[in-house]
């Protein structure tokens, strides 16, 4: 199903932006899928560490307490989009 993307400004960030795989990647890299696979499967429960993008992806859903009637960011499961219909809207934010 396609997402309505007119008047909208859509930010995608990859998982790896968004979480340090680091860890992962490299078992991938060194030893393999297999031992890729057992390491994802034993780490299931435990949350990743941020990634370099989770801060700004943070500060930008809190863009909605500072709008919180228009509500402009709607996170999505690949990004995030943001509409204003009126850019003026921006120009007293602080």
């Amino acid at each position: 199903m396609a997402y309505p993307i007119d008047r909208k400004l859509v930010i995608g960030v990859s998982s790896s932006a968004l979480f340090d795989l680091t860890e992962s990647h490299q078992i991938y890299l060194t030893q393999g899928v297999d031992e890729y696979r057992i390491h994802q499967e034993k780490n299931i429960d435990n949350t990743f560490p941020k990634g370099v993008a989770f801060p700004f992806i943070r500060r930008f859903l809190g863009i909605n307490e500072a709008f919180p009637k228009q509500l402009p960011v709607e996170p999505g499961r690949s990004g995030c989009a943001i509409a204003f219909p009126d850019i003026s809207e921006l120009r007293n934010v602080t």
